[in-house]
């Protein structure tokens, strides 16, 4: 995000983001108004506060984790993370969630957060401690999560080593099938694509004779690019991938 926060998803989640601002301080307005933009933004030493960071976040299913940068010490963000029927009010924090068709759930990792369910209001200051909504009924008592859960949980959003992560401007690709016949490819390409692998078509010339090679393209490195190749191999009609960089 604009302010170095990061969001990182798990698998399958369904995220939106409904508000995405930076708001600057008036400089003028009535005593009232002005009061509360000292509360909201601070005050820098210039007299002029650097913008506000607004933000409204929904994690309708699945697992994220939100991850604060320091803003120094005049900095200010009005960060809200909806997890099913709780809210999280984060100002400076690492928070991770979760929601499925069980429960609702808000682990603090560090920092402060403030979760609201209905009208109640719960604080959770120290770390490792969780607020969780059992599907249909009431919020159970804050808890405390052990390290392993928590190092269980946050698995969720990270992306293992050689598990074939694409990143923007990766060098590396997974070539899967090439054939002279673009429809045979590109019906090999529709059933990557509906197993959840997004693979393109390009035209290449191997012994003066032409192409159409379907590969996915943007692998981080070798590693990256031989684990997917493993994990493709002899699956939807593929025989055996091979690696190759730019």
């Amino acid at each position: 995000m604009s302010d170095g926060s990061r969001v990182k998803l798990g698998e399958n989640a369904d995220f939106r983001l409904a508000e995405l601002a930076l708001e600057e301080a008036p400089i003028t307005g009535n005593a009232q108004s002005l009061d509360i933009a000292r509360q909201r933004w601070g005050m820098a030493q210039s007299g002029r506060a650097p913008p506000l960071l607004s933000a409204a976040l929904e994690v309708l299913k699945g697992a994220f984790r939100f991850t604060t940068s320091t803003l120094g010490k005049t900095g200010r963000r009005e960060v809200r993370i909806k997890v099913g029927v709780a809210t999280a009010g984060i100002r400076g924090t690492d928070v991770w969630g979760k929601s499925s068709d069980e429960k609702d759930l808000i682990c603090l990792i560090e920092g402060q957060v403030v979760v609201q369910h209905g009208t109640r209001l719960v604080s959770l200051q120290d770390p490792l401690s969780f607020f969780v909504v059992p599907r249909g009924q009431s919020p159970l008592p804050v808890g405390t999560a052990s390290e392993e859960e928590v190092r269980k949980w946050a698995r969720e959003t990270e992306m293992d080593r050689e598990a074939g992560v694409l990143r923007r401007g990766g060098g590396w690709q997974v070539n899967l099938f090439a054939s002279p016949e673009l429809p045979e490819v590109e019906a090999q390409r529709v059933r990557l694509a509906e197993n959840g692998y997004g693979a393109e078509i390009v035209e290449v010339a191997v012994k003066g004779r032409r192409f159409h090679r379907l590969r996915i393209s943007g692998l981080t490195d070798r590693a990256e690019a031989e684990g997917l190749a493993r994990r493709l191999a002899g699956r939807f009609g593929l025989a055996t991938p091979w690696v190759s960089d730019k």
